[in-house]
């Protein structure tokens, strides 16, 4: 699926290379040199953070570590593949508000807000997963750069975003 969305990206985009950088402690040798024969990058954690840059695509589905987060403060890739998060809250009995059931990478107030200002949801039908994987695709209209992005609140001022925070 990953390689079908980079080869439709990368035509949209006049053939320009989108780069897929991959990691994940369950693949074997063989899954590593199918990715690489597939033009994939293959690397160990944690550099694969390092790699995420504006024109990659993120795929992290049921990670056990903070991926949304951690890339949110390295990059604005071209698009990124997570869970349908809304899925996993619930309300627990004597509990005032919702919690994840699962821990599963969740949603910051910080990546959350960026990813409604600079990105796009798809959602994609993938039978293999209890859930529904969302791609969200970067917004034509915001650059990669953070610090280059006008916001425009409610009132129809624009401010500079810099800080999801």
């Amino acid at each position: 699926m990953v390689l079908t969305i980079r080869e439709t990206i990368s035509k949209m985009r006049g053939w320009r290379p989108v780069e897929l950088v991959l990691q994940d402690p369950a693949y074997t040798e063989e899954d590593k040199r199918v990715l690489r024969d597939e033009r994939a990058t293959v690397v160990d954690s944690p550099r694969a953070f390092l790699e995420v840059d504006d024109n990659t695509l993120v795929f992290a589905i049921a990670p056990t570590i903070p991926v949304k987060q951690v890339v949110a403060d390295i990059a604005r890739p071209l698009g990124m593949f997570y869970y349908d998060d809304k899925s996993v809250w619930v309300k627990y009995p004597n509990q005032p508000e919702s919690h994840p059931r699962l821990c599963e990478d969740p949603w910051s107030p910080r990546c959350e807000t960026m990813v409604r200002r600079h990105y796009m949801g798809h959602a994609i039908p993938y039978p293999d997963y209890t859930r529904e994987v969302i791609f969200y695709s970067r917004k034509p209209e915001y650059p990669a750069d953070p610090g280059q992005v006008q916001e425009q609140d409610e009132s129809g001022e624009k401010d500079m975003e810099q800080n999801y925070s």
